[in-house]
This record gives C-alpha cells, sequence and structure tokens, in this order.
C-alpha cells in the first residue's frame, strides 16, 4: 500500500503448467463447496474519507472454538502489503486482552515498527483465529496499532516517518494479502520492554526466535488457501460513490474461482522480495518515456501510478484538460513469449486534482505521477477485471496473476 497526502489523507503457455493445489496445511481442495465469497465495497468508508479504497469485513476469534469474536468492517484489501493489521481503537480492550501474545522464548512480549510508502504503524503481536466467508484459520497473526494520538511510540519508529493512519483511507485495518507470502522480519524493527518499561530493540538472535509477523493470512485457510480473484464491476469516471465487488477465496476449488484457458496469464518473478517491488517483479514497458520499468499490482494504492512526459500535472496528480488514454504492457519477469497484458487507463482531471471540494469516493481516471522508476497498478487497475492471484506451490514456486474482463 502506498498512502498519498492528499486533500483526506497469458496465453496457454503458461495455462498448460498451472497445477493447483493448497499451499499451506497440506490440505486439497474442497469435497463439499464451502462460502468462499466475501463482499469487497469501494467507497468513502467509514469516515468519508476513502476514495479507490477497497475493503472487506473480517471476524477475529480468540481461537477457532468460535469464543470471544469481533467482526471488523472497512479493512484495506491489500495486495502489495503482507499481514494483519488492525487499529486499536477499533477493538474491545476485553477483546484484544484475551488474545495470545507473542513472545520471544526468554517469554517478553514483542512488538514491531513497520514501514509502508509513507511513514510507519506500531503494534503489539497477537494470535487470533481469522473467519473469511464459510473458511477459518485456526491460528494468524495480528499486529493491533497503537493508533491513539498519546501511544508511547520508540524513538527509532518515529524516525521512520510519519504515522500511517489508516482512518486516512476510511479504515480500521489493512489486510496484506501479497502473493509472495511472507516478508522476513529483518525488514521491520523489534522490540521488547525492559524492566522499566522502556522499549528495547530485539537483538539478532532475539528476533530470529520471534515467528515471521508479515505473513499472508489466506495462506492458514483451511480449504481454499492457494490463491484468490478480486472481481470488481467496470466504473465510469466520476459518475460513482460506491460499488461492490468479490474477494473470492482459493483458485480452482469451486466453481467462481476457476482458471479458464480466455484468462491472460503472466508470472512473477521468484526473487519476490526484491527492494524495488515486494509482490514479485514483473516489467512495465510504458511509452514517451520509452522504457521498460518493475510493476507491481497493488490494490492498497488507491490511484495509477506511472511515469509520463505527456500528461499535465496539478498539485495532486495528473490532469490532462481532456481524458487521455495512457497504454503500457506487462511482461512476466522473464519476458517469454505470450505472457504479456495490454493495460489502458484513461487519465482524467479529477475533481482531486482540480482543487474542488471532491463528492465522488470512486475514480477510476486518477493518476499519480511516481519518480522511483516503477509503475505502480493501484485500484483503478482492478476496475472492471476479474483478477486472478495464485500463490506459490512446489508445481509452479513463482506467483502467477491472471485477467480477465469481469464477468
Amino acid at each position: 500500500m502506498k498512502k498519498f497526502n492528499l486533500l483526506f489523507s497469458l496465453g496457454m503457455t503458461i495455462f498448460t503448467m498451472v497445477g493447483i493445489y493448497s499451499c499451506s496445511n497440506g490440505s486439497s481442495a474442497s469435497k463439499v463447496a464451502k462460502p468462499n465469497d466475501v463482499p469487497i465495497s469501494i467507497g468513502s468508508g467509514m469516515n468519508g474519507y476513502g476514495i479507490n479504497t477497497m475493503y472487506v469485513s473480517i471476524t477475529l476469534c480468540k481461537d477457532q472454538s468460535g469464543t470471544n469474536c469481533q467482526t471488523i468492517d472497512h479493512i484495506i484489501l491489500d495486495t502489495g502489503s503482507f499481514g494483519l493489521k488492525i487499529n486499536k481503537s477499533a477493538l474491545p480492550e476485553s477483546f484484544i486482552a484475551d488474545l495470545s501474545r507473542i513472545k520471544t522464548t526468554a517469554d517478553e512480549t514483542v512488538y514491531a515498527c513497520n514501514t509502508f510508502g509513507s511513514g510507519y504503524v506500531f503494534a503489539s503481536e497477537h494470535y487470533a483465529s481469522l473467519r473469511l466467508a464459510g473458511d477459518y484459520s485456526e491460528s494468524v497473526v495480528v499486529q493491533i496499532i497503537e493508533n491513539s494520538p498519546t501511544a508511547e511510540i520508540p524513538d527509532s519508529c518515529l524516525a521512520k516517518g510519519p504515522f500511517d493512519d489508516f482512518e486516512d483511507f476510511g479504515a480500521n485495518g489493512i489486510i496484506g494479502v501479497n502473493p509472495a507470502l511472507t516478508l522476513s522480519n529483518n525488514t521491520i524493527l523489534l522490540y521488547r520492554k525492559d524492566i522499566n518499561g522502556i522499549y528495547v530493540a530485539l537483538t539478532e538472535s532475539e528476533a530470529n526466535s520471534v515467528p515471521t509477523l508479515n505473513q499472508n493470512p489466506l495462506t492458514s485457510l483451511h480449504y481454499n488457501n492457494n490463491g484468490f480473484v478480486i472481481k470488481i464491476p467496470p466504473t465510469l469516471t466520476n459518475t460513482n460513490t460506491n460499488i461492490t465487488g468479490h474477494l473470492v477465496l482459493g483458485i480452482n476449488t469451486e466453481a467462481n474461482n476457476t482458471i479458464t484457458k480466455d484468462t491472460n496469464l503472466i508470472v512473477a518473478s521468484e526473487s519476490s522480495l526484491s527492494t524495488v517491488c515486494n509482490s514479485g517483479c514483473f516489467y512495465s514497458k510504458i511509452e514517451n518515456p520509452e522504457s521498460t520499468i518493475p510493476a507491481v499490482f497493488d490494490s492498497g494504492t488507491n490511484s495509477w501510478v506511472f511515469i509520463s512526459n505527456n500528461i499535465p500535472i496539478c498539485g495532486y496528480g495528473y490532469c490532462p484538460e481532456s481524458p487521455f488514454v495512457w497504454n503500457s504492457w506487462v511482461f512476466s519477469y522473464d519476458f517469454a513469449p505470450n505472457e504479456s497484458y495490454q493495460v489502458t487507463g484513461i487519465i482524467t482531471k479529477d475533481e482531486e486534482s482540480a482543487g474542488q471540494d471532491l463528492s465522488f469516493s470512486v475514480m477510476p481516471g486518477w493518476g499519480y505521477e511516481n519518480t522511483n522508476n516503477e509503475t505502480l497498478y493501484g485500484s483503478p487497475f482492478f476496475f472492471g477485471k476479474n483478477v486472478y492471484i495464485v500463490f506459490p506451490s512446489k508445481a509452479n514456486p513463482s506467483p502467477i496473476w491472471g485477467f480477465k474482463s469481469y464477468r
């Protein structure tokens, strides 16, 4: 997910090789159909601040028995990050106190500082049981974000930038479903408290004793754990205030998540934790400036983010006087034949760019300049498509993405 400081805040070659299996717990595709459809809402969020943001609701329970459960709405669905992070303010204190804590081998509770493209979040670390549609996990890591203005945060975490407030996106938290599956603990800062209650950085050996904190929670689901589909209907520029889509759990396990021969497929790099694109590298060929640069598909970024010399730039993004057709081509990481996908975005001067009061929360034409030599296909890319995400497996060690028109 990349946050912006805004007003509110392939072909048959691959198809034949895709052997789909459940990936995390050894269970195969379900024999009896299980509910696997999670509604996605795209609108203004819980507080009117959301734009182009995909939200789902999740249920957390103390454990698999289903006791002491909480349903939390307006959780950002993010293909560009890892793990489940919930604002502390969205949960009752009694529920938080009832969850098991993640600890070092010396029985010391663990805290983490995570960084996004625009700042940090600081969290206590817990275990909970996750429920989505008719599926469940016995245990996932839940990071509970200290989002109070008076929260005590270590100085080394504060130095990572501004606090990344999910409420600025109209959200109570985020579920990171990156198909690279896990992000190493050495990419974040880990702490414990000393006898005086002061945060102390974990030593390397202490950090190595902590379970991986940032991992895709969908891999721990009992039935449909080998990937997912995001289905979003088409939208018209600046005419929608709310739209509804679907997060369909699993790939080739039920009738509603089957990859068919008309699906365009591309393959990500096996070296999926690149410093440039941590969800698996693709390459995007763009025009003017003509170049081929790394690319990611990031549902947690709420605009098209790319480089163009053809479109005027205003204070809050690209602002062409009339709709501008931006074309690019995405290739698999190794440029294999027949593994490419043409992407067309219609970039418009949205109200945000024009400096007007915002009245639309769905803006498929919103484009934003990127100066980091990469292309981010943010949430507007997903509009009007079925996007299939296949997790790595023994048969296919790289993440696979598939695209076809919404139906």
